[in-house]
């Protein structure tokens, strides 16, 4: 430890010599506590006060040994989660259960800081539509749907003049996603001594399921027929069967919206428009799109 005698600019010569001296004279061991010898020398000569001078005190630490990393935490965590330490949990009852035991009771398997599967996966898992069930995020949803209607008009071979129209119907389901790293913190303390502490860094992103209606319409379609095609969209796709199977089973649903389309454009317009594609889509909307 270095003490440093600061004193005010221009202060008199002669109080300036007494306090040097006091301060060259102090001695740690003999004096005692350093505030209360300055106390005393003020006390015994009232032209010293406390705003003429300050003691400032500047430690040097040497760093012993290489970095080591503090990561009790983090093995603790990652031991009750792999069963590999005897942790214990507390259901909804407050009843007390063996990690190891309770997740086996109740089918759960944990892939840390990533995917969470709660039971056994289905046997028969819901079928999989990959052109009509994609990802992105809320700024290029619009262009996903458009990618699905080309890729139907090209299968049906109607890709000439079209007009298009496409909107976010409902949302089915909205869910949090979290996401835990480990990165080790370089803290200054002064003097060249760096601490580094392992903390964790958690980030979080918002899922939301959206469904959306979108048709392409042959560009030699009356203008006028426009209203009776969205509004056939709109109660089509909003019809409870529909609803009631989108969220697992999207070719089904997908199914029974052009049967009640069909029925209900030609029952308004009495007749049917070769290469017109109606249809559905379900939007996974990513926000932010990609974690830090």
């Amino acid at each position: 430890m270095k003490r440093t005698l600061l004193l005010k600019n221009g202060l008199d010569k002669g109080i300036a010599g007494k306090i040097q001296g006091f301060f060259g004279a102090y001695n740690p061991k003999s004096d005692g506590d350093p505030n209360d010898f300055a106390q005393a020398k003020m006390a015994a000569d009232p032209s010293i006060t406390a705003d003429v001078f300050l003691v400032a005190y500047v430690f040097s630490l040497t760093k012993v040994g290489a970095r080591v990393p503090h990561d009790g935490k983090r093995k603790a965590a990652l031991g009750l989660i792999t069963g590999s330490t005897n942790g214990r949990l507390y259901d909804e009852s407050r009843n007390e259960h063996p990690l190891g035991e309770y997740l086996q009771q109740k089918q759960t398997n944990y892939k840390l800081f990533s995917t969470v599967l709660v039971g056994k996966p289905s046997a028969n898992p819901k079928p999989k539509d990959p052109v009509h069930e994609v990802t992105g995020n809320n700024a290029n949803a619009g262009d996903l749907i458009d990618g699905i209607m080309q890729a139907e008009a090209k299968k049906t071979g109607c890709e000439g003049q079209i007009r298009t129209d496409q909107w976010p119907l409902l949302t089915l389901a909205v869910w949090p996603e979290v996401k835990v790293t480990w990165k080790d913190v370089d803290i200054n303390i002064g003097c060249g001594v760096h601490i580094v502490l392992r903390l964790p860094w958690i980030y979080f992103r918002t899922s939301r399921l959206d469904l959306w209606v979108y048709v392409r319409i042959p560009a030699d379609v009356a203008a006028d027929i426009d209203k009776i095609i969205s509004t056939c969209l709109r109660n089509s796709a909003l019809a409870p069967p529909v609803l009631a199977v989108a969220l697992f089973d999207l070719p089904s649903a997908i199914g029974i919206f052009l049967g009640l389309f069909t029925d209900c454009v030609t029952s308004h317009a009495f007749k049917t428009f070769s290469c017109m594609i109606p249809g559905l889509a379900l939007i996974t909307a990513v926000n932010p799109p990609d974690w830090p």
